[in-house]
């Protein structure tokens, strides 16, 4: 692992082209350039200084760290006489606020820099074109250096994870991705396995990074030293499970930015050389270095963005994964499923299981039968069954599936809703998971088999492929008759693409549906009879 680099500041930049060139006495001037630069640059240090409160920082930071210390003492039943204030821990509160002056003393220098280089430079005669394009420079490379600052510490936390780690997970297909500088989740792609698996998932290797095949666009990029130019707008929050499904919009909210091209640079990094998986070994083969061979990916390991992103895996991909937030996950410590975190989900009155889980269900049936009263039940239920569709309940054993659904019943007949509520809770969770929308890699429809629109998308692909092929066929019949052996061979090759194209649609129609075959109503069971008659012409 490389050392962790040191900073290069704006103030170092400008210092490093300019000033040998404007030390000394030229052009009349009464004392040299560099001494007036360095002037300027003092007067706008100190107004910056003055102009942010870093001890109303430090303080809420302060506060932040001791409430949390406090809340470690309680939970885990730290004896009174063994216990240290955050206000008494001189050593702590000295770090704390070092962390705090060195952030504000950075972005200080950097803004004092800009604007006494953009005072100076005007006056000893350089174009508005250059003092542009070095400022700019300055600023991209005092990114770049604070950017691979970040980088390297998150390298090096991950190579002690990984010592630390003991067994670990290996990666595999599937396995959830972020960047750091990314506003979506990715999952790990792999187009063909390697032979080997963990039960039946196929298990990554060290080559498996490639963009647009392994590892997708994150969205919306977010690194300062990026040199993207193409703009998007995304739906943020908008994750998608696995088979491509929207798990969660909240309000509709659309963010804009930079569209993440990943420029994956080498391969994955901190992986397990101990274990070996071959590229391209036969079935059978006994002679392991007559193969190339790859390092097992782990869930310590990254691959690094030239754009400036880290990419690491949220998990190991062996256990079905959602982009469904726990709030037990917010647990501010390492010993998760300790005593100590049961006793924090009692005092945070946080459910400690994931949906589709029998204690899930139990937790929340035990927090319904103690409620306070009708408002508070209502959350539960609310909550309850809002965690169970975010996961979904085609991802549950057909037992944990079945509770969730009386459950449901149990809260439509409790007398807790309104007409108008108890028929909102049964058409939003009528199928098998809320949110079940578009992504244009995989639910291309747009909607829910529960929804007519569903059906008119299937609809309008079958007929847009009869009539594409019908065309075609005209074509076909005029260049047979005129015995266009050429034109035959081109048509013939585009009515196999229109027939190839109907029956990819109708293969993702067909999924889609099967997820929704127990819970359709007659109108929608028609409609999906109605669709399997168009693509069957």
């Amino acid at each position: 692992m490389s050392e962790i680099p040191s900073q290069v500041t704006v103030y170092d930049c400008i210092e490093e082209k300019y000033k040998e060139e404007w030390s000394g006495e030229k052009c009349g001037w009464n004392s040299n350039r560099w001494e007036q630069f360095e002037r300027e640059y003092r007067i706008c240090l100190a107004e910056y200084s003055d102009m942010y409160q870093r001890e109303s920082i430090y303080n809420a930071i302060v506060e932040e760290k001791a409430e949390l210390r406090e809340l470690y003492y309680e939970i885990h039943e730290t004896p009174v006489e063994e216990q240290v204030s955050l206000y008494e821990d001189e050593e702590e509160l000295q770090q704390i606020r070092a962390s705090v002056e060195n952030y504000q003393k950075s972005m200080n220098m950097d803004g004092a820099a800009l604007k006494a280089f953009n005072i100076i430079a005007p006056v000893v005669g350089i174009d508005q074109e250059t003092i542009t394009s070095d400022m700019e420079v300055a600023m991209q490379t005092s990114a770049q250096t604070k950017n691979d600052e970040e980088i390297a510490k998150l390298e090096a936390n991950a190579k002690e994870k990984a010592e630390d780690a003991g067994v670990p997970e290996y990666l595999v297909r599937g396995a959830p991705l972020r960047c750091l500088y990314g506003s979506h989740t990715r999952y790990l792609d792999l187009k063909e396995t390697h032979g080997v698996y963990l039960d039946d998932k196929p298990l990554i290797h060290s080559l498996d990074c490639k963009v647009d095949e392994n590892i997708f666009s994150f969205g919306i990029c977010k690194c300062p030293t990026a040199t993207l130019t193409e703009t998007t707008s995304l739906m943020k929050g908008a994750e998608v499970d696995t088979s491509g499904n929207y798990l969660d919009a909240p309000d509709d909210q659309i963010i804009t930015g930079f569209l993440c091209k990943p420029r994956i640079t080498g391969l994955w990094k901190n992986t397990n050389a101990d274990v070996q998986i071959a590229r391209n070994a036969a079935a059978g083969a006994v002679n392991p270095s007559a193969f190339a061979n790859y390092s097992a990916v782990t869930n310590t390991s990254y691959v690094l963005c030239k754009e400036g992103g880290y990419i690491y895996p949220l998990s190991s991909g062996q256990l079905e994964y959602t982009s469904y937030f726990a709030q037990f996950l917010d647990y501010p410590f390492e010993d998760i499923y300790s005593d100590a975190f049961f006793k924090w989900c009692d005092i945070k009155n946080v459910c400690p299981y994931y949906p589709g889980t029998a204690n899930y269900t139990t937790w929340y049936e035990d927090q319904i039968e103690k409620a306070k009263n009708n408002k508070e039940s209502k959350q539960l239920y609310e909550d309850y069954l809002k965690g169970s569709y975010r996961i979904g309940l085609d991802r549950m054993s057909d037992d944990e599936a079945k509770k969730v659904k009386e459950m449901q019943e149990q809260y439509l007949a409790s007398g807790l809703l309104k007409k108008k509520e108890a028929n909102q809770i049964q058409e939003k969770y009528s199928g098998l998971r809320v949110d079940y929308g578009y992504n244009n890699q995989k639910n291309v429809a747009g909607a829910t088999p529960n929804e007519t629109e569903f059906y008119e998308y299937f609809l309008a692909e079958a007929e847009a492929c009869d009539q594409q092929h019908s065309e075609l066929f005209d074509e076909f019949m005029i260049y047979a008759t005129e015995e266009d052996t050429q034109g035959i061979q081109d048509v013939s090759m585009k009515m196999n693409e229109v027939r190839a194209k109907k029956a990819e649609a109708y293969e993702r129609y067909s999924y889609e549906i099967g997820l929704y075959k127990d819970v359709l109503n007659e109108d929608k069971e028609a409609l999906a009879r109605k669709v399997t008659e168009a693509f069957g012409k």
